[in-house]
């Protein structure tokens, strides 16, 4: 018997001589599997919260590029709905300035043109208090819009306002003690606010009182009113609806100089 045989016998004869305990074995191979388990469930748990915390991480990242979020924004607010103003609201803002037992009577109004874009709103009355009747009258104008201080006794004053409008105090005289005072707003927008007082019960008519019963001061106050504005709150429009059915009339052509007849026209020699 050679070397390697007598090693290879002995070798076998000492594993089966040797006791082994089965179920330690069993028992070690579960516990060794159960930590193998149980730390391949941690590495997969670290594995997810790494990728949790990545996704989030950008995420927070994209949105500070991006800045607030929509529900951190606050914008300006809407403004409200707004009407262009009536015939019937103008009136109201002169006699919301008018003083306490005046009487109006004969109350008229309308506009000249579609409200979205008249050329003309007015509205007058017999305005009568204890000094006896006299015209009444107010009009915005977005065509004819001059400031001309006309008239063969007109006296103007000229005012330029902080906002860039301009104001004008007028005052005329004419036969049988005829006076009238107007104050007329030109607004940058381009209207012309005109608000008067005569000392007559109609358009330029016998004077019925020694003075108009507003004063040149208080058709300022009114002109001045900041609710003169080419369109105004619903409410506005909807609180003054009753004082008169407004007179529409269509708006005026623009005007056409004549075409002058070629057979009536000189030649020149």
């Amino acid at each position: 018997m050679n070397f390697e045989t007598e090693l290879k016998d002995r070798l076998h004869a000492g594993v089966d001589d040797t006791t082994v305990d089965i179920d330690r074995l069993i028992a070690g191979g579960r516990a060794t599997g159960r930590r193998f388990t149980r730390r391949r469930r941690i590495g997969q748990a670290l594995l997810s919260a790494t990728a949790v915390a990545a996704v989030v991480g950008v995420a927070l990242s994209v949105g500070s590029l991006r800045g607030p979020t929509e529900s951190a924004y606050v914008g300006p607010s809407v403004p409200s709905t707004l009407e262009p103003i009536t015939p019937q609201a103008a009136w109201q803002i002169v006699i919301d300035h008018l003083p306490k037992g005046a009487i109006l009577k004969n109350v008229r109004g309308g506009n000249q043109g579609p409200l979205a874009s008249p050329d003309l709103l007015w509205a007058r009355a017999v305005y009568t208090d204890r000094g006896g009747p006299s015209n009444l009258s107010m009009d915005l104008a977005w065509k004819d819009t001059s400031l001309d201080c006309l008239g063969d006794n007109a006296v103007c004053t000229t005012e330029k306002l902080a906002d860039g409008k301009r104001l004008v105090l007028f005052k005329d005289t004419g036969p049988d003690k005829y006076k009238r005072y107007e104050a007329r707003l030109m607004d940058k927008e381009g209207w012309l606010l005109t608000v008067r007082s005569d000392n007559a019960a109609t358009w330029k008519g016998p004077g019925t009182r020694a003075e108009p019963p507003l004063s040149l001061a208080q058709l300022r106050t009114v002109a001045l009113d900041p609710l003169w504005q080419k369109h105004v709150s619903p409410d506005l429009n909807a609180a003054a609806a009753k004082l008169f059915i407004p007179d529409v009339q269509p708006a005026q052509p623009p005007y056409t100089p004549p075409t002058p007849d070629p057979s009536t026209s000189e030649t020149p020699r």
